[in-house]
């Protein structure tokens, strides 16, 4: 009896193969996106829980408060792993990894690394899971001068030679000698700290008080975060802040420590100087949303299409049930059909996925394999889903014809009584859902237009940004360094500072105004005397930094938000207490030093060389190449780490920049696959009122009467989804908008045109089988069966 079912199913698909096509199709097509999503958001919710004790491995972070200044930093200072483990109770094991500008030289040529590699404590290997592939001994970073690389890295520096052989092997690294003690394999993509290579920590090129570390400890089992953060309070306290205030020699600093769990590093995103590039959480939540939306819709589909399919077939059901079919076998042969369905858009899906996976994998470097594929819990929730799909579908189906009366079902009257109210819900669901993408997208994307095109104060074109390293007499390197390129006219200008968006410093002013004090939280940025002019910032009031300055004298330039919020009539002159007493020497014209996300805050420009992280050049043509020479002068060891200003203003909206073009690719998909599920049922629709029409043009009802007999319905029940889900989306992205600072304006506009954009499309989906049945002999439709 299954052959028997299996066999009517395929003769049924043979002959509506439009149909069966759309609904076969639409879902896998709606499934396979919803996978690509659903694997994206397990891999980002995945980051770090591969290490077996991931819930006891902790990184400390640091904040770090001197007066009116305040740190919230990654790493933490040199001294504090062995410290902590020493004097906190509920720490295990605790170990560093310090960043490490590398220069590898390899035989007769050298290399200017770009490699992440660290520096690291040995006990790094009790917390963090690696895979070996070769090592001398069980913790080759026990041993002084010794370097772990990755097995891509080993392969890329001694290509074919056994990673046995490799062991031993010398590899120069900045100047000196390093052995090969061991070849692990790759860190995993979903790892916060994805190093390269790692080398024997050597304490002593730093000082205790360096904050370059990241400090991972291991918790003892059956510990408490309650408990650990306690314990830091008082190692805080009572040890670290204590010492750091005698070494500075100033009673206003304090650090503080604080615990965060591995797993929740990659969505951390308020520390300065971390490690990998951040999650982030609004992506995962708008992504989760598309892809439960193109599920829904792809169902839709193919509930709507098998339902009206099954319909036509509704003098079969009636010749069954004359001839003593059993409603159960009705309903089993519908569930088979169904299911055979489903399984065929699951075999299409899977194909799909690995078509699509070279692509896949290039921007996003997860893995799509067959292998991984079928063993992705998340593959196994959608098969679920789709078993479900077609199970409601075929159920409906079978018990409403099952149910019905074989007498009409013989004279064909059943399609009359049709579950039509079924369908124009399922079909309103779709289409609200399509018109609100299509409006979200509309108004992302005018959004990301307006924060790269709006002018921010400030000349961004033609400087290239070259991060400072902390290096010996850095500020006269810089200097030096600074001169040169001017003097070879390789730069049109040059200055030492912040570059815009990269604040380091917080802090608080506190001004006396009518016997009350005025506390206003600022942000800080150190530079010298040539920032303004690079960055073309414009003073309001007051003059530049005097470049003849002595160190004893503090010079600030202030914005007008903080002016305003102190109150001045005329700032200039006035005293002000941040990094030491100083002056205020001149106020310019507020800027956007940071993202579009947030509005102008008051700012303190200090002048400090010494203190800057980024070199701002001016480039005087395509000099690139000479500043990279110039580099490897005055640095020859360090490797040059530079970027264009604009192209690091850009990716400040790079989180809206994914959600556009995941929108207008899943808006689109969305919307082919609403048409095509519209176009299914317009043909199905036609097909079944053929006949009615050829009476009609006999009756003498013109082309245009037809078109809107055959149309209304469908037209009206889009214009309904549309009405009911255009204030729904814009309420939704007039709430997101609100999220900046400086937006663009929202408009009844916007509404029109994405319900424009959806209504004609659906129309001209409609149009095509209500135009063939107009142009169609009304004698060959009153022919029709």
């Amino acid at each position: 009896m299954l052959k028997n079912y299996l066999l009517s199913a395929i003769r049924n698909i043979s002959r509506n193969k439009l149909s069966s096509g759309i609904s076969i199709f639409g879902l896998a097509i709606g499934i396979s996106a919803a996978f690509l999503m659903f694997r994206y958001i397990q891999f980002e919710l995945s980051f770090d829980n591969y290490h077996p004790r991931h819930e006891r491995i902790y990184r400390l972070s640091s904040i770090l408060s001197a007066g009116a200044k305040s740190e919230y930093l990654a790493p933490t200072a040199m001294s504090v792993a062995k410290q902590v483990q020493k004097l906190i109770d509920e720490i295990e094991v605790a170990a560093r990894a310090v960043p490490m500008e590398a220069v590898v030289k390899l035989g007769s040529y050298q290399v200017n690394s770009k490699h992440k590699f660290y520096q690291a404590d040995p006990e790094i290997f009790d917390i963090l899971e690696v895979e070996w592939l070769a090592q001398e001994n069980n913790n080759p970073l026990k041993k002084p001068n010794t370097v772990i690389l990755t097995q891509s890295l080993a392969d890329k520096f001694f290509e074919d030679v056994w990673y046995d052989d490799m062991l031993g092997r010398p590899l120069m690294l900045n100047r000196k000698i390093y052995s090969v003690g061991g070849v692990i394999k790759d860190i995993p993509q979903n790892s916060d700290l994805r190093f390269e290579a790692l080398v024997s920590l050597n304490d002593s090129q730093y000082e205790w008080l360096d904050f370059q570390a990241y400090t991972y400890i291991l918790l003892k089992k059956n510990t408490a975060l309650s408990d650990l953060q306690l314990s830091l309070q008082n190692f805080d306290q009572h040890w670290f802040t204590p010492v750091l205030q005698e070494e500075w020699g100033t009673e206003e600093s304090y650090v503080y420590h604080k615990a965060i769990a591995i797993a929740d590093l990659h969505f951390t995103n308020d520390l300065i100087g971390d490690t990998e590039e951040k999650g982030n959480m609004s992506l995962i939540v708008v992504l989760s949303i598309i892809a439960i939306f193109l599920v829904t819709i792809a169902a839709i589909n193919f509930i709507n299409l098998f339902i009206a399919q099954s319909i036509k077939r509704n003098v079969e059901v009636g010749i069954r049930k004359v001839i003593g079919a059993r409603k159960s076998q009705l309903v089993f042969q519908y569930l088979s059909e169904s299911l055979l369905f489903t399984l065929i858009s699951t075999v299409i899906a899977i194909l799909l996925i690995q078509a699509v996976e070279p692509f896949w994998y290039a921007s996003t470097n997860i893995s799509l394999n067959i292998n991984s594929l079928l063993y992705e819990n998340i593959f196994l929730y959608l098969v679920m889903t789709l078993l479900l799909i077609g199970i409601f579908a075929g159920s409906y189906a079978a018990f409403f014809l099952a149910s019905s009366d074989p007498v009409k079902a013989l004279k064909n009257h059943f399609s009359n009584s049709s579950p039509k109210s079924f369908h124009k819900v399922l079909q309103l669901i779709q289409f609200s859902i399509a018109t609100g993408m299509v409006l979200c997208t509309l108004i992302l994307y005018q959004q990301l237009d307006f924060m790269l095109n709006k002018q921010l104060g400030y000349d961004e074109e033609r400087l290239m940004v070259l991060s400072i390293p902390e290096v010996p007499e850095k500020s006269e390197v810089m200097s030096s360094f600074k001169q040169y390129l001017l003097d070879k006219n390789y730069a049109e200008s040059v200055t030492l500072g912040a570059k815009p968006g990269n604040l380091y410093l917080k802090g608080t002013v506190i001004q006396e105004m009518d016997g009350n004090n005025i506390e206003v939280t600022v942000n800080a940025i150190y530079a010298d005397a040539d920032y303004l002019e690079v960055l073309g910032i414009s003073l309001v009031e007051g003059n530049n930094f005097y470049r003849d300055a002595c160190d004893c004298e503090h010079q600030y330039i202030i914005n007008e938000a903080l002016s305003k919020r102190l109150q001045w009539d005329r700032a200039v002159g006035e005293s002000l207490s941040f990094d030491g007493e100083g002056e205020i020497i001149g106020v310019v014209k507020d800027f956007h030093y940071q993202s579009l996300h947030y509005a102008i805050e008051p700012l303190i420009i200090i002048l400090n060389p010494e203190g800057g992280t980024h070199a701002l050049v001016k480039l005087q043509g395509d000099k690139v190449g000479e500043i990279e020479s110039a580099w490897q002068t005055f640095l020859p060891d360090i490797p040059i780490s530079y970027s264009f200003l604009e192209q690091e203003l850009a990716a400040q909206y790079r989180t809206e920049k994914h959600m556009i073009d995941l929108f207008i690719f899943f808006s689109i998909l969305t919307i082919v696959i609403s048409c095509m599920g519209l176009f299914g049922m317009s043909a199905m629709n036609a097909q079944l009122r053929t006949k009615a029409m050829g009476i009609h043009k006999v009756m003498g009802a013109r082309r245009l009467q037809i078109f809107y007999l055959l149309s209304k319905d469908t037209l009206t029940n889009v214009g309904f989804a549309i009405v009911i889900s255009l204030p729904l989306a814009g309420m939704i992205m007039f709430r997101w908008l609100s999220l900046f600072e400086y937006h663009v304006t929202f408009d009844w506009m916007q509404l029109f045109i994405a319900g424009s954009i959806v209504f004609l499309l659906a129309m001209f989906t409609s149009c095509y089988h209500s135009l063939h049945i107009t142009q169609t002999n009304p004698v060959l439709s009153l022919k029709d069966e």
